[in-house]
């Protein structure tokens, strides 16, 4: 596949399609097996296509080829959706999106659409959308088309406007949304389909669900060794206050202080968190399901090849099962080294999560031996009861934190082994 930006042209933004008979407000019916396939150059003029697309479009035999893209485009899809299309796939990056489109006759249907650069254009295969998602996107785009006609934006302040309203849900980039949204709505066309599920995208939602917990963890674990200075500090001042015991008082805040120090600096190092620089950012888990739902849905796309039930006349089967092939080599062996990047960070978890359980259990030690001391001189010293119960507490919320993490981690290193035996199975 040829990820290299694909150099200046003009988009089918500015080829105007031939004229469509009234929009009507019925959608056209296809199954969720069919599968749409179109090949167009780099202004968006298409190339080639197969038989389903003709005949769900509505159009006659021939009729497709040579025209802009956008002769099926509907106008309830937001400017800024297209825009974010192009974006991407100028930047030589395949793209993902629900895309509304329109009949010749004035219906509608909508698909998923994943548009890929290949040598020469651009190669877009499109399933039908079935997931919960489907319908929050719908009311997305009604959102948007709303603020493009009362604000009067142009394409790509819309899109930075759409970008702004998937930040809100949980996306910090287009890419991120896009993966997402290709591994729902794949996940509920096999679903429907009958069909096993993949066994390496298996291995990814047990890597990915145990980090996201381990991450959690992590982080609420900070947050009570953050709470846990101003327990030092109180036994700090308690110390200071009494002749009796003080100089032990001292030594037990000054050692848990370093311990508690070592452990907050080694969380800062497990919790770095991943970057999205920019619309096309993309964490290493979410990048190894766009590229895994991307393999097979070529793949699915070649065995519909085979199975055509006409050949379109003027389009090359052959060199348009040359495309995919190469697509769906390219996307199998990305996707083996996205999925082994996500191996390789699954198992500094691992050994990190090792290495904090270490520190912890020396804190635990030192906090055995405290409550003694404390314990010896509370009857002398005041305030030191409730310092006691803190303690207590902090180590109990730790501990349950800690065995949250470990049981995140195991699980974790058992996807990530059985990723490695399914990669070599399936590639």
């Amino acid at each position: 596949m040829n990820m290299e930006p694909a150099g200046s042209f003009v988009a089918d933004e500015d080829l105007v399609p031939p004229r469509f008979r009234p929009r009507i407000n019925e959608e056209e019916a296809y199954g969720i097996e069919e599968l749409f396939f179109s090949r167009t150059d780099e202004r968006g003029v298409i190339q080639s296509y197969n038989d389903t697309f003709e005949r769900i479009a509505g159009f006659n035999p021939g009729e497709l080829l040579g025209a802009p893209h956008k002769l099926v485009r509907h106008s309830d899809v937001p400017k800024a959706v297209f825009w974010l299309l192009w974006n991407g796939l100028k930047s030589g990056v395949p793209v993902g999106a629900y895309v509304k489109n329109r009949t010749k006759s004035g219906k509608y249907y909508w698909v998923y659409a994943v548009a890929s650069p290949i040598t020469g254009g651009f190669l877009s295969v499109r399933m039908k959308p079935s997931s919960d998602l489907f319908a929050q996107v719908q009311q997305l785009y009604d959102a948007a088309l709303q603020d493009e006609a009362d604000l009067n934006l142009s394409p790509e302040d819309s899109a930075h406007r759409l970008l702004e309203k998937l930040q809100g849900l949980g996306f910090p980039s287009y890419a991120m949304f896009q993966a997402h949204a290709f591994y729902t709505e794949f996940e509920a066309r096999r679903e429907v389909l009958d069909r096993p599920k993949d066994s390496v995208v298996a291995c990814v939602d047990v890597i990915t669900s145990n980090t996201e917990v381990f991450q959690r963890e992590l982080a609420m674990l900070a947050r009570k060794f953050d709470q846990a200075v101003l327990l030092i500090t109180n036994m700090e001042i308690v110390a200071n206050k009494q002749q009796a015991g003080q100089s032990v008082l001292r030594e037990i805040a000054r050692n848990y202080s370093l311990k508690m120090r070592g452990i907050e600096a080694h969380l800062e190092t497990v919790r770095v968190a991943e970057t999205y620089e920019g619309i096309w950012g993309v964490s290493r888990d979410q990048n190894s399901y766009f590229l895994l739902c991307a393999a097979q849905l070529m793949e699915d796309m070649n065995a519909q090849f085979e199975d055509q039930a006409r050949q379109v006349e003027g389009v090359s089967k052959e060199q348009d099962t040359g495309f995919l092939h190469g697509l769906l080599n390219d996307y199998k062996a990305q996707s083996v080294s996205a999925v082994m990047q996500s191996v390789e960070a699954a198992l500094a978890i691992k050994t990190n999560t090792e290495f904090l359980r270490q520190l912890i259990l020396t804190l635990s030690n030192i906090r055995i031996a405290c409550r003694v001391e404390m314990a010896r001189l509370t009857d002398t010293v005041g305030g030191l009861g409730e310092i006691l119960t803190s303690l207590d507490t902090f180590h109990s919320e730790v501990d349950a934190h800690l065995s949250n993490i470990l049981g995140a981690a195991d699980e974790i290193v058992k996807g990530v082994d059985q990723s490695m035996n399914g990669s070599e199975a399936v590639f």
